[in-house]
């Protein structure tokens, strides 16, 4: 059995202001894999981030949870954090109990608290199943397709479509890219060639590194994978 840790994150009031913070934390604490629960005020902080890496170094904790915002906003600050204690960084989990909990709940503390305590349980259940794991660096095919010219709503203020725009602003950064233009007809795939391509794929063709071509009456046979 892993030796879990929680940390639950006030966010200043964000979470805090509508979640009992204490009371989650105490009643995750009572759980038999978790062998330390706390709170603080802003966990992403230096001093929040050194109260995780003192538990994993005192308890030596196997796999961490930090109930806070969003895993876009600071995972790689806590993974970050428990990597410097030798713990491998995909054995840390955030529970986003601010944007999924706490903002949609905000006059329902009751509700929210419950809630809360259910997302870091799913989140502490998501870390004993958990495995070490290491980044990889991949070969990847630096293609971009462009699906369509669409001009502009307005003659009036502009006249460059939309798909030579982004063309444009792809220059340098890319080995090829096809553009086509869909029509309402299911599955038919043509180009209607603006003039403006033209110079827009010719300045791409010059540019180190880029190539540019526009696919014209294409059809649609299978579709595979997904954007």
């Amino acid at each position: 059995m892993k030796k879990l840790g929680v940390f639950i994150c006030h966010c200043g009031v964000n979470i805090a202001g509508t979640v009992d913070v204490k009371s989650v934390a105490e009643k995750i604490g009572k759980i038999g894999d978790v062998a330390h629960s706390t709170d603080y005020i802003y966990m992403c902080s230096d001093p929040g981030q050194q109260t995780i890496r003192d538990a994993i170094r005192e308890k030596g904790l196997e796999g961490v949870v930090v109930a806070c915002c969003s895993p876009s906003m600071h995972e790689n600050t806590f993974r970050k954090a428990v990597r410097s204690q030798g713990m491998n960084p995909y054995l840390c989990e955030i529970a986003n109990i601010r944007e999924q909990c706490s903002w949609v709940h905000q006059k329902e503390k009751d509700t929210a608290t419950k809630k809360a305590v259910e997302i870091i349980q799913s989140t502490l259940e998501k870390v004993r199943q958990n495995e070490s794991l290491e980044a990889i660096a991949v070969a990847i095919n630096r293609r971009v397709l462009v699906i369509g010219g669409g001009s502009l709503a307005s003659p009036r203020l502009s006249t460059w479509p939309r798909g030579a725009m982004r063309l444009s602003s792809l220059k340098g950064t890319l080995l090829w890219v096809v553009t086509w233009r869909s029509f309402s007809r299911p599955f038919q795939i043509s180009i209607q060639p603006w003039p403006v391509f033209s110079p827009t794929c010719q300045r791409l063709k010059n540019t180190p590194r880029s190539a540019c071509a526009v696919m014209q009456n294409w059809k649609t046979s299978r579709v595979r994978g997904q954007f």
